[in-house]
């Protein structure tokens, strides 16, 4: 159901920027055929660029404000103290839940007969496929069966490499260990900060029901109606840029995840 849910939604998305390129390139290109190829393509290469920024922003823009925040505060925490005061949170956090091991820089345990561990490697450098390379090679002895590395920061080039490991590999950043180990566990770090509770502001109250995911039917149908409308106007442009703007609204109001809460997926 999962897995048909991302489809579904990715197939919106993908809908919603073939109709706002093909609106452009109707407009400059009269075949009917030419136009479709060449919608097909800048929607393939746009929907390309949207997966990657997505991806890299999806976590973060799921957090409030003081959690980025704690985020940030606990992996300069790890940094400054070192990665083994790191694994002896993480110990402490999966020994709520499982029967963990302790080793000097990692933490194993068991769960649905496979061997987990996760690796602490949080240093001021970005996680590198070099790195990567590097852990796999001291775990791959211990017959772990899947490696979920906490780190600070992480080279994009890095969550792809692990792909090409044949062993089961997640990288969890500063922001997504927060999402889903530590607000799952409901286990922090022993450190002192400030929390500001500010109320909702009425301009943040109004993007929130603008920029939600039940405003793009709304978006939609409008931008179709302008569509059909600029095919008997002279200046058909000028709907034609209301449409775009509409179709941009439709597209973030369906894809951001700030203003629609998704579920994390589960690491362990």
């Amino acid at each position: 159901m999962k897995t048909f849910n991302s489809f579904i939604t990715h197939l919106g998305r993908v809908v919603l920027i073939f109709l706002l390129v093909f609106i452009w390139v109707r407009y400059y290109e009269p075949n009917l055929s030419l136009c479709l190829v060449y919608t097909s393509i800048l929607t393939f290469a746009s929907d390309c660029l949207l997966s990657m920024f997505l991806q890299k922003r999806d976590i973060k823009t799921t957090l409030k404000k003081q959690e980025i925040t704690d985020a940030e505060n606990f992996a300069n925490l790890f940094v400054l103290n070192g990665n083994a005061f790191a694994n002896n949170f993480w110990h402490k956090t999966i020994s709520q839940k499982h029967t963990a091991t302790k080793k000097t820089y990692y933490t194993s345990f068991e769960k649905n007969s496979e061997k987990v561990a996760i690796y602490s490697h949080y240093t001021l450098e970005k996680l590198r496929p070099s790195d990567v390379l590097s852990i796999y090679n001291k775990l791959k002895k211990e017959k772990i069966d899947k490696i979920i590395i906490c780190t600070n920061e992480v080279e994009p080039q890095s969550k792809t490499f692990i792909s090409h490991l044949p062993c089961k590999m997640v990288i969890l950043d500063k922001y997504e260990a927060y999402e889903k180990l530590m607000k799952k566990y409901n286990s922090f770090p022993e450190v002192e900060t400030k929390i500001n509770l500010n109320e909702t502001s009425k301009w943040k109250s109004f993007l929130a029901f603008s920029l939600n995911r039940g405003r793009v039917k709304g978006y939609v149908f409008s931008s179709i109606i302008l569509i059909i409308s600029s095919f008997f106007v002279r200046a058909s442009v000028y709907y034609l840029v209301i449409s775009t703007i509409l179709l941009c609204l439709a597209i973030f109001s369906f894809t951001n995840t700030y203003y629609n809460k998704k579920i994390p997926e589960e690491i362990i």
